[in-house]
């Protein structure tokens, strides 16, 4: 069913009455592996520069826990934040730790940190390309690996984040669900659940992975002849126990530990409304749309149809996986999308990953010819225009950075939305109108040429990427450190002696500039010796563990249990007296590092009259 030169290595060897043995071969896999380790050099090198000029964090408080966590592993207290428990995936921090270990610098840790993103990152295109290389010839499955780390959410490469690790270990992960589905041995299906297991442990949401292989093994074993297909159920062993003994323990987990189970994703663990997720899960599909350009989705069920068509491997083995890797992807972001959590924003960044899969797909539909039934047809036609129909683009499609970030596939959109209200029309109109022009493309280009419909979405792809590049390299630290007049990130690590502790007294109430929330979060991110922050009026800051205090009026910080508040050294606002000694003063809403010993007093009486000094003018404007 292949065209000759365009199958895997295997097959390819057959085919031409060679063995990986022979010279010829040899030479074809060394120049393989050259090509897609230029790929990988030449991407780092690229994500690499790009994650220097991103001066400070961006995701509060995702950024700043992933740092403290990891900060406390390399000091040998475990995984901590603030003192307080680690609900995360360990994976992460993990990988970082050693990082902070050699450097004992924050400020330097972070920019070998953004490189070490970029490295793993770059290191996708491996796995990538040997899980293309079941279906695809090598020049196509390079041209796929490197597509797949062109797409927007290479952004994360500049983020204290777990994307880039993500993305590596869910391909690693997909890599060994293929071959495992394409053939179940004993120590396949093992290093299948290490693999899972691992992306798990990275990001917990990839367990979906899990029920993902154990479908497509069902599948591809369902529709195999008798013979075989009891041959095959026999070889399943390993799975099974594994899976038995897998639902064991999670159920006593459940039963014991409850909502604390999941850590910091608690709030999952709760009764969903089977409409909200579905309607959540059909907002994703859009979204995923989106990023992909719009016209792979018009050409989806003609993609599928020769996936069943392009022999045993696709139609056995990756047509399983692709649907039902896409399906759960889809259903766990639109279940995280339904929660309040979710702050009603768009999450493609826990969809992403699929992305190399449906590029693999399209691949496979040009190499058998670009086919498009006119049953599939129609129906990819309806499944992108209901999707765009059903999507309210003009709420989750806007030009907002935070928005953004977290749903990549967006900018670009969102420049449409600008130029429609513009000239008097809405972003939902505009997008019915391109997605009109997908379907022309996608059904009118000859079949010749159909290789040219890569070229929109590529174009989408880095448009989307230069948008948020561009947006993550502004200098967003600017009104926290950049000054000639301020000390740099370091201002406290730089007094603190090593072996004592910081906490933070955060008074930034909803009078303050605004600013001085961000010189309160970046400070602890650049600064080791930060230990705890405390809170006077103001809500939690994120996930980033605090404390509430109020003031009593003889000038005490007490704790909700009564307690008053002790420290060595305080960080306050510039207009906050203390009883203690200014030992530095940091970030251009001139925070201040007092020196005290024993119980914390302030000049003020009450929670009010403390804000009020805290946001006094001048206090945090660097007047």
């Amino acid at each position: 069913m292949t065209a000759a030169g365009q199958e895997p290595a295997d097959a390819e060897s057959r085919s031409r009455g060679t063995s990986p043995a022979d010279p010829e071969e040899r030479a074809r896999i060394r120049t393989g592996a050259l090509t897609i380790a230029t790929v990988v050099a030449t991407a780092f090198a690229v994500y690499g520069l790009l994650s220097t000029f991103v001066n400070a964090p961006r995701v509060f408080g995702d950024e700043v826990i992933y740092m403290d966590a990891a900060d406390s592993l390399a000091d040998g207290h475990g995984l901590r934040v603030q003192g307080e428990r680690y609900g995360r995936g360990p994976g992460y921090p993990a990988a970082i730790a050693p990082i902070l270990v050699a450097t004992q610098n924050r400020t330097v840790a972070y920019f070998w940190i953004k490189l070490a993103n970029a490295l793993v990152f770059a290191l996708t295109a491996v796995p990538i390309y040997l899980l293309a290389r079941r279906l695809l010839s090598r020049r196509a499955s390079v041209a796929v690996a490197a597509l797949s780390l062109a797409i927007p959410s290479s952004i994360y490469v500049g983020l204290v984040m777990t994307d880039s690790l993500a993305y590596l270990v869910s391909s690693i992960a997909l890599l060994a669900v293929v071959l495992t589905v394409e053939r179940p041995t004993w120590q396949r299906q093992i290093a299948t659940f290490g693999a899972i297991a691992l992306a798990y442990l990275v990001r917990p949401q990839f367990i979906v992975l899990l029920a993902a292989y154990a479908l497509s093994l069902a599948a591809a074993v369902a529709i195999q002849p008798d013979r075989r297909r009891r041959a095959d159920v026999r070889e399943l062993w390993p799975t099974a126990m594994l899976l038995v003994m897998g639902t064991v323990a999670a159920v006593v987990l459940l039963m014991f530990r409850r909502s604390s189970t999941l850590g910091d994703y608690s709030f999952l663990w709760r009764s969903y409304s089977i409409g909200a997720v579905a309607r959540w899960t059909g907002y994703h599909a859009a979204d995923l749309a989106l990023y992909v350009g719009l016209l792979p989705v018009a050409l989806l069920p003609c993609v599928l149809v020769a996936l069943h068509r392009g022999g045993r491997r696709a139609s056995e083995v990756f047509l399983p996986v692709v649907c039902t890797v896409t399906t759960l992807a889809l259903l766990a972001a639109g279940a995280f999308g339904s929660t309040p959590y979710s702050q009603s924003r768009l999450y493609d960044r826990y969809v992403f990953y699929v992305i190399p899969l449906w590029l693999i797909a399209g691949a496979v539909w040009l190499r058998e010819g670009a086919p498009r039934p006119r049953g599939a047809a129609a129906a990819g036609v309806s499944l992108l225009l209901g999707v765009i129909v059903v999507f309210p683009f003009d709420t989750y499609v806007v030009d907002d950075a935070a928005k953004q970030l977290h749903a990549a596939a967006t900018p670009l959109w969102a420049q449409l939305e600008s130029w429609a209200v513009g000239h008097g029309q809405t972003g939902h109109r505009a997008i019915a109108v391109v997605a009109l022009v997908a379907v022309a493309l996608a059904y009118v280009v000859p079949r010749r040429f159909a290789w040219t419909l890569a070229v929109p979405i590529v174009a989408v792809f880095m448009a989307n990427s230069a948008l948020l590049w561009q947006h993550g390299i502004d200098d967003w630290d600017q009104q926290v450190f950049t000054s000639p007049n301020t000390t740099g990130e370091r201002w406290i690590d730089d007094v603190v002696p090593n072996d004592e502790t910081v906490s933070m007294l955060d008074v930034s109430g909803p009078h303050c500039d605004s600013h001085l929330g961000y010189a309160y979060v970046l400070t602890e991110f650049f600064n080791d010796r930060v230990d705890s922050e405390a809170r006077v009026g103001v809500p939690a800051y994120g996930d980033i563990p605090s404390f509430p205090l109020h003031v009593t009026p003889d000038g005490r910080l007490v704790r909700s249990s009564g307690k008053t508040l002790t420290a060595q050294w305080l960080v306050a606002p510039r207009g906050v007296e203390l009883k203690g000694t200014r030992a530095a003063v940091g970030t251009l809403q001139r925070l201040v590092l007092w020196h005290i010993e024993g119980p914390v007093r302030v000049r003020a009486g009450s929670d009010r009259q403390l804000e009020a000094d805290a946001c006094e003018p001048g206090s945090s404007t660097g007047a």
